[in-house]
Formats: structure tokens, sequence, C-alpha cells
């Protein structure tokens, strides 16, 4: 894939954008990368003020970048300003204890961090050395069957500190780690926990903590280390917040060809031409964030999807092994060719270019209705349902139907009646958008 930078400042409305301030590297699939500059921009103008999002092009993979368009003659020197933003470097390296477990092997991480504090919101960043990871890997053998999992220690109680400033309502976190590891299945960022305090300070301020995983890549030649653009962003936010219990917030995105664990799974829906292509996001939480969290996955490098294209999404049953219809399973790339999915009960998420060519699990199977019902002449019992977490009432309709009316009657609302002594079966359609699902519950009437 391709990830790009914008390192400059400002740009007057109706100036060139300087290709020197854009940082464009390329990763490939035998995982090495390289800093190229033989891309080309969308525009090479600034048209308008404010925000203007221009796409990097090379080799077919596309990335995008932001700059800031500013009236003209506005970048004339003026009388300096005191900065906003102050910068502070909590630990000046990084580092990693290893360890052999079952499976592979356990490192736990303790990272360079720096916080940058603005007016209203902070910026922790957390950051994984190139030349420290290289080092703790240094004589492993793993793969798909011998992992090297990472646990970053140290976050949560970062994230605090930040949150009970009083004029801070968002708290940024940047997890980086080099560029060039990125989307691999055999090293995986695993556990980043956020504990019960932080979690309820979360709940309790109404402050959203967003947590954006970001590639590094360190340049012998300058000295310097670049960053990519987010590669995919969780977002909590505290108004909506309502769990209390520990969670783990480490997220991933891998190809679906580097997954083993789920790929040969989601082949079985796909055409022959679509098998292996498509794009798997992990989030190792165990249905703790259900509502109250969403995703921002960057599929232009992921998919080399840009602007008004069109992907499907998909969440996966650890348990079932099967692919489930989410409430949204269509959606729309965006100007900064992201989408954005909110967070369901599943571990992993599954992005195709297209839609599955076998039916999923659809969310109307997944209701439970009454096994079975037992009741006198002339009294009454309700058939109860339970719908899965993603639907609520109002998003089904839900219809009732009598196998014998002189049996046992039903109402529009489940409300079944026994009329005299007998067997009778009640069927109850659940339809969420345009698909349906049918359930039986046995009556019998003493």
């Amino acid at each position: 894939f391709v990830s790009a930078a914008y390192i400059g400042g400002s740009v007057e409305v109706g100036s060139a954008i300087d290709k020197n301030n854009v940082t464009v590297i390329a990763a490939y699939n035998d995982n090495s990368i390289a800093y190229v500059t033989d891309f080309t921009l969308s525009t090479s103008t600034i048209y308008s003020l404010g925000t203007n999002t221009v796409t990097v092009y090379y080799e077919g993979y596309t990335s995008t970048i932001t700059i800031t368009g500013v009236a003209k003659g506005s970048l004339t020197p003026t009388t300096p300003t005191t900065p906003t933003s102050s910068t502070t470097v909590i630990s000046g390296s990084s580092s990693i204890t290893t360890s052999t477990v079952t499976g592979g092997y356990q490192g736990v991480v303790f990272p360079k961090v720096s916080l940058t504090t603005e007016t209203n919101f902070s910026t922790i960043t957390a950051e994984i050395e190139e030349k420290v990871l290289a080092s703790a890997l240094s004589g492993k053998t793993i793969g798909n069957t011998n992992i090297f999992q990472l646990t970053l220690s140290g976050v949560s109680a970062q994230i605090l500190t930040q949150l009970n400033r009083s004029n801070v309502n968002e708290v940024y976190v940047n997890i980086s780690m080099p560029v060039q590891y990125y989307g691999r299945n055999d090293i995986q960022l695993s556990n980043i926990s956020l504990d019960n305090t932080t979690l309820n300070r979360i709940k309790n301020s109404g402050k959203s903590v967003i947590i954006q995983y970001v590639g590094s890549s360190y340049s012998s030649e300058t000295g310097k280390t670049s960053y990519t653009n987010p590669l995919c962003t969780l977002t909590i936010k505290g108004k909506e917040f309502n769990s209390t219990a520990n969670s783990n917030v480490a997220l991933r995105v891998t190809a679906l060809d580097k997954d083993y664990q789920i790929e040969s799974v989601v082949n079985q829906y796909l055409k022959s031409a679509d098998r292996g292509t498509g794009t798997v996001v992990t989030l190792e939480q165990n249905g703790e964030l259900d509502k109250f969290a969403s995703i921002i996955v960057d599929v232009g490098s992921s998919l080399s999807k840009e602007k008004g294209d069109i992907v499907y999404v998909y969440g996966y049953n650890a348990t079932t092994k099967k692919l489930e219809e989410l409430p949204a399973t269509k959606y729309t790339v965006d100007k900064n060719q992201d989408i954005t999915i909110p967070v369901s009960t599943y571990s992993k998420y599954v992005i195709l270019p297209e839609a599955t060519n076998k039916a999923v699990t659809s969310l109307a199977s997944r209701a439970k209705v009454s096994k079975s019902l037992t009741m006198a002449k002339g009294k009454s019992k309700q058939i109860t349902i339970t719908l899965p977490s993603q639907l609520t009432e109002s998003s089904v309709k839900v219809t009732y139907k009598s196998s014998n009316t002189k049996i046992a009657s039903v109402s529009k609302t489940g409300k079944v009646t026994g009329k005299k002594k007998g067997s009778a079966v009640i069927t109850i359609t659940i339809t969420y958008g345009s698909i349906s699902k049918k359930f039986t519950t046995p009556i019998t009437v003493k």
C-alpha cells in the first residue's frame, strides 16, 4: 500500500503545492518499504480556504493528504505570536521485554512517549521504535502459528491524566509502529488495556478518546522519523459510553490473505475471482465497546478505494465461524478514502470490495423466540422475542400467525390465548430490511 503525509504549513489560495513537503512511503508484499518521489497529485494548486483534501497517486495506489488553504497575502510575516501548544517528552526511548509463550512470543512494550497539549485537547504519542522492535525480533522464528504478540504498557494512565484536565474535551492517542510491520499477522499489537478507572472517567466526564494507529519510518540519512496518516482509528465517545469493564482497545488492520485464521472461511462466501481480496479489522475487545465506539479505516491504502466507491462490511462470528450481517453492510467511501464502522460485539470485521456471493447470517435470523407455551383454556401468555444487540424493536417488523385459531389465537403483539384443548403452532416472522426469518412456537392448550 501507499501512505502519504504533508509536512509543510498552510498554503495561500492560488499558490502551488511544494512536493518537497509531501512524504510518500510505499510498502510492498515482502514487507519492505521505500520512500518514493515519482508520485502525482490530484491538484498542484490550492484553490479553497480551509481544509483541502489532495489525493496522492503512485503505481495504481492512492492515499490522501490535507493542506490548509489561507487567504492570499496572509502568510506575510507579521508580529510573532506565542505558540498555543507545548510538547513534553515523557519517555525518550522505548524498550521491549520478551518471553516465550504457547504459540509464539509475548513482548511487553514500554513505548517512547511524548505529550502535546493544546487549549481544548491533548495528544499522547506512544511510539514503538524501529530499532527496538527489530532487536526484539532478532533470532526469533515467527509465522502464522508462531506469533509475536505485543502488549503496550502505560497508556491508560497517560489518558487518565489528560482526562482530568478541566479544559480538555478530547484526548488523542497516536500509537506508532514501524510501517513495515503493520498488516502482518505474525506480529500483533494485541493488548492495549484501558482500566476501570480510566473508563469510568470517560463515562462520567463525557469526554472523547480518539486512538489513532500510524506507521513510522526512520531515515538513517536524515536521522528523522516520518509518520503516515492514521491507518485506522478507534473513537470512544464519552457522551455515549456506558461501560466500565476493563477493555482492550488494541486494533489492527490486515489483508484478508494474511489472516490465516479466517481467510478460508471468508473465501467460501466469495466468487473465485474475489477470494483472498479484502481487509480484516481486528479489535481485541470482548463486547465492552458495543454501541459506544466507532472505527475509521483507511480503505484507500488497503483496498485502493476512492471517494464515492462502495465497500461491504460484515462481522465475523468466531464461535460459529460464519460471516454475519451488520445493521449497515454497504458503505460509501468518504473524501478522505475512509469508512466509519460503528463498533458492535465482534472482534473481527471483514471489509470486501464486492458483496458476498453467498448469503451471510442475517440479523433477523439471530433473534430468539419462546420455544413453547402451555396454557389453560381461556388463559393467555406472551411470546417473547429477544433481538440481537444491534437491533431495536422499532427497527424490525414482526408478524404472528396461528396454525389453528380454534385452539389458540394470537394478537398483533404476540399475545396467545387458549381457545380449547389441543395443539397449535404460532409462526413468527421477523423482517429487517429486505430479509425475513420465520420462527415457530408450539402451543399446548390444556
